[in-house]
């Protein structure tokens, strides 16, 4: 990282910012482009879980290749200044990489979907119908690494 006064080291903080972001940004190989895609996401242990439709173009491109890229940011502002050079942007965000796989496994699939509803609804007793269930799909990207970095003032926000 060029900024190295910008980057978040504390594994704590990390979490917490995986925590409170909303929104995950996964990359997927796509012939020559990359394929990218907004999920709601949890953060548990090493690994991101999101879920999805069975069937579609983010699932077929992980099933031919897991090597993905994703990103997360919160705090979003931007910092206004009387000189065009001067403006800046407050931000915590997370780059990483990690390899895609759909969740098999019964129990660890219910484990995540109880945690993204507990992340989103503040609420972990929910009970799902198969007739739901059975059209999900869970994945988990294993966490190979991931950088944060932050930049946050104390000045105006427009």
């Amino acid at each position: 990282m060029r900024r190295r006064e910008k980057e978040i080291t504390d594994s704590n903080r990390i979490a917490d910012l995986l925590a409170r972001a909303a929104v995950c940004r996964l990359a997927i190989h796509d012939s020559a482009f990359p394929y990218v895609v907004p999920l709601n996401f949890v953060f548990i242990g090493s690994c991101l879980y999101f879920h999805s439709a069975r069937e579609g173009k983010k699932l077929d491109l992980i099933r031919l290749n897991g090597h993905v890229g994703f990103e997360v940011d919160t705090q979003f502002a931007i910092l206004s200044a009387e000189q065009a050079c001067g403006w800046g942007t407050d931000f915590e965000s997370i780059i990483g990489k990690g390899i895609a796989s759909v969740v098999a496994d019964e129990t660890e699939r219910d484990m995540a979907l109880r945690k993204l509803m507990l992340k989103y609804s503040g609420r972990e007793d929910w009970v799902f119908a198969s007739e739901n269930t059975e059209k999900i799909a869970v994945v988990r990207v294993r966490v190979i690494g991931m950088t944060g970095k932050a930049s946050v003032s104390n000045r105006n926000y427009t």
